[in-house]
């Protein structure tokens, strides 16, 4: 939008909004990217996600998720909950629009630093893009093998190992005499003579 000269050579700006001041804040792209996630993942409308919170128009989740408005600190909480990503990052980024220095100076805090489970706890959810309590089954059954595995690493396989160990699986699965001699190769490559 242009400035305009009046005929009394005032400047004015135009009515209405001018930017959106809040565009390139982590909460507005947390949010702008739930809502793209819903839509990509589970087929939910940003209206859908708007009526579920309590919103009368669609318009209002729109503003916050294009920058033109901040989060409502007191309902942060109750939309990422919604748009199923982390509440504690997201009510974080939601302070950080109105203080920007709020997560260095809470990250000093003797209380955040104790608890480190939580800071891990979001960086997985970050990692994944939403809720540990919503991540599939799968990822919750691996998860858990891998923290049950007093040695995890050693269990953990390169990209070009997982495409060796399927053709061997596949080829276990498919031939009892291929099945035979692959058993017989790696008890000859690991000195087994049983």
């Amino acid at each position: 939008m242009s400035k305009y000269v009046s005929s009394t050579n005032y400047v004015s700006e135009p009515l209405g909004i001018v930017g959106e001041p809040y565009a390139e804040t982590r909460a507005a792209l947390m949010l702008k990217d739930g809502l793209l996630a819903l839509k990509r993942d589970k087929r939910r409308s940003g209206r859908d996600v708007a009526k579920s919170l309590g919103y009368k128009q669609s318009v209002v989740l729109s503003h916050m998720a294009s920058g033109r408005v901040p989060i409502p600190l007191e309902r942060a909480e109750a939309i990422a909950n919604e748009v199923e990503i982390s509440a504690s990052e997201f009510f974080l980024a939601a302070v950080e629009q109105r203080c920007a220095s709020a997560r260095r100076l809470l990250s000093d805090s003797s209380d955040i630093k104790a608890d480190q489970s939580f800071s891990f706890t979001s960086e997985l959810e970050e990692l994944a893009g939403l809720r540990i309590e919503n991540l599939s089954s799968e990822h919750k059954a691996v998860m858990r093998e891998v923290v049950a595995d007093p040695r995890p690493a050693r269990r953990w396989l390169s990209v070009q190992e997982v495409a060796l160990v399927g053709r061997w699986r596949a080829a276990w699965l498919r031939d009892a005499k291929m099945r035979e001699d692959l058993l017989s190769a790696i008890q000859h490559l690991v000195g087994d003579t049983h």
